[in-house]
């Protein structure tokens, strides 16, 4: 049997082929492997896109949350076991401790310096001045913020660590080629010296300042997440409660769409942002406050003062590679306010950091600098 009309078959066939290969691959759908649970006094969402049958998702989804928990035990301010706890509650000065809570020290100490002592993590004493206020709806007195703030300013620690012959040695001589990469590959820098060496780490303080990790701790942790995410070559996205961290790319390469949320709105988006093996982090007055006589408390705290942050700012946030850097800059730039901040992005950027900042002022004006 001859068929006719040959280029109509070979043509419906084409379409066909054409239409099937297009629901494959736009409607056919990749599943995700997720776990939420709560730490660091926030929500936390892991996804992962489940590419490989190889993996065993659940497992690596119940790791990442052994990895969070295992350190919000050494950073947390509460937690009477951590190791951030016995320092603030120190009996002597000289204290040893992990090479990760020694690496947040260092850190936040550089940039304390680079931002003018905007970002202070010896803040500790007014924190609890101003989660107390927030906790009961009643302003601290002056005396007590006169008494915190005086605590404040502090990063005058001195950091050394045991080699492996036990010569004791500055930190600078290990952390400083690390802190070089901040902005890059400073995550795996780390690791090799965490999986190589056993070192000891001590941290000497000078007077009795209280510290937290509250601008810096999840950031850091995001990205201990990723790190130990991509040796799977794994795509997906870590939600830190205001800390994004993309790993990745979406599937068909696609970016990942975070929205931007408008302040004291339900859920409201009042910009967006195309994300790939990034990180979005928002600091904002409206994510924890107290309202007292008609006025917003927030709780970023302004060392100058003694008192939350009082500018034309509602929200900062930092598009960058890494989390723990997007996490300082998010919470420095809700400090120094819109002129102030883009000063610094300018500096950064003429020093070849690649950063971007997404503003909303007190007008609801979404900014993207």
């Amino acid at each position: 049997m001859k068929i006719k009309n040959k280029p109509i078959v070979f043509l419906s066939i084409f379409l066909i082929l054409i239409i099937l290969f297009v629901k494959v691959y736009f409607f056919s759908k990749i599943d995700k492997a997720e776990i939420s649970f709560f730490a660091f006094d926030t929500n936390v969402l892991i996804s992962l896109y489940e590419e490989s049958t190889e993996i065993d998702y659940s497992l690596l989804l119940d790791d990442c949350k052994n990895i969070v928990d295992g350190y919000e035990d050494l950073f947390s301010r509460t937690y009477e076991d951590s190791e951030l706890y016995k320092i603030n509650n120190r009996e002597n000065s000289k204290i040893e401790c992990s090479i990760d809570t020694a690496f947040l020290f260092f850190v936040s100490k550089k940039f304390y310096k680079e931002t003018n002592e905007k970002f202070d993590i010896s803040v500790g004493c007014l924190v609890d001045e101003w989660t107390d206020a927030r906790e009961n709806a009643i302003l601290p007195t002056e005396t007590a913020i006169k008494t915190a703030k005086e605590t404040t300013k502090n990063i005058n620690y001195n950091m050394t660590f045991l080699d492996s012959d036990g010569v004791e040695k500055n930190c600078d001589v290990i952390f400083d080629e690390i802190y070089e990469n901040i902005y890059s590959d400073y995550i795996d820098k780390l690791n090799d010296l965490k999986n190589k060496k056993n070192y000891k780490f001590f941290i000497e303080f000078i007077g009795m300042s209280k510290y937290d990790f509250g601008a810096i701790a999840k950031g850091y942790v995001a990205d201990q997440l990723k790190y130990e995410l991509k040796k799977w070559n794994i795509n997906g996205l870590i939600n830190f409660g205001g800390n994004v961290l993309c790993i990745g790319e979406k599937p068909k390469n696609k970016k990942y769409n975070i929205g931007i949320n408008k302040p004291f709105s339900n859920g409201e988006v009042i910009g967006k942002i195309g994300l790939v093996d990034e990180t979005a982090v928002t600091s904002g007055v409206y994510q924890r406050y107290v309202e007292i006589d008609n006025k917003i408390y927030s709780h970023i705290l302004d060392t100058e003062t003694g008192y939350p942050i009082d500018n034309e700012l509602l929200s900062a946030t930092v598009v960058c590679k890494n989390s723990i850097v997007a996490d300082v800059l998010s919470t420095t730039f809700m400090i120094l306010g819109i002129k102030e901040s883009e000063i610094y992005v300018d500096e950064l950027r003429d020093s070849g950091k690649d950063v971007r900042v997404y503003f909303v002022d007190d007008n609801y004006n979404y900014i993207e600098y």
